[in-house]
């Protein structure tokens, strides 16, 4: 069975929702967690309501300004934040420009 779940892209599911989502952000130890939180964070469909859009949003931006996370998760922020097109990403999404 374990074998049919990895096999399936089961093993190891963080959730789809934007609550169970920042919970991994905010939380998670695993930096392989929390990039493949910030990636469907990008999705829409993980979305309730325009404030859960705009709390996920500053929580990447804050996260992308800090410049804590490594590199290809700084990059996969970027990438969420430019899928979310919400204003409020304007500053993290230049600022991350200046990363080398």
């Amino acid at each position: 069975m374990g074998l049919l779940l990895t096999l399936s892209g089961c093993a190891g599911s963080i959730g789809t929702t934007a609550r169970s989502l920042l919970t991994h952000v905010r939380e998670d130890q695993d930096p392989n967690k929390r990039y493949q939180a910030y990636n469907k964070l990008g999705r829409l469909n993980a979305y309730d309501n325009p404030e859960q859009v705009a709390e996920s949003v500053a929580e990447l931006s804050k996260r992308l300004m800090e410049g804590k996370e490594p590199p290809v998760s700084r990059a996969m922020i970027c990438r969420s934040l430019g899928k979310l097109k919400h204003p409020d990403a304007r500053d993290a999404l230049l600022k991350a420009m200046e990363d080398p």
